[in-house]
């Protein structure tokens, strides 16, 4: 059964996409990471903000899961997405 989840984007990422927010329908089990690919083919000016030569996600590119960064998550981005999930990617931040 398939599992509708919400991105919103910030700052020059929403700049990049042209929008904030989105709604994605993906398969059951899916993890961060597939939705990531997923995601990016309804966003493609982002791929090149986001992922390198190897198809890897950026370590600049912060994402976060229900508010956790997804990077401390205990399965990190092959955590997998549940109805409802919120997934947020916010661009590096520099200033002082």
């Amino acid at each position: 059964m398939p599992v509708t989840v919400k991105v919103h984007l910030y700052a020059t990422f929403k700049l990049i996409a042209g929008q904030k927010e989105f709604e994605l329908v993906l398969p059951d089990q899916v993890s961060i990471g597939e939705a990531i690919h997923i995601f990016l083919e309804s966003a493609p000016a982002l791929k090149p903000h986001w992922l390198n030569q190897e198809g890897d996600l950026h370590i600049h590119v912060h994402s976060f899961l229900n508010g956790i960064d997804a990077s401390t998550l205990p399965l990190g981005m092959a955590t997998r997405l549940k109805q409802g999930d919120l997934l947020e990617f916010i661009p590096p931040v520099a200033g002082g």
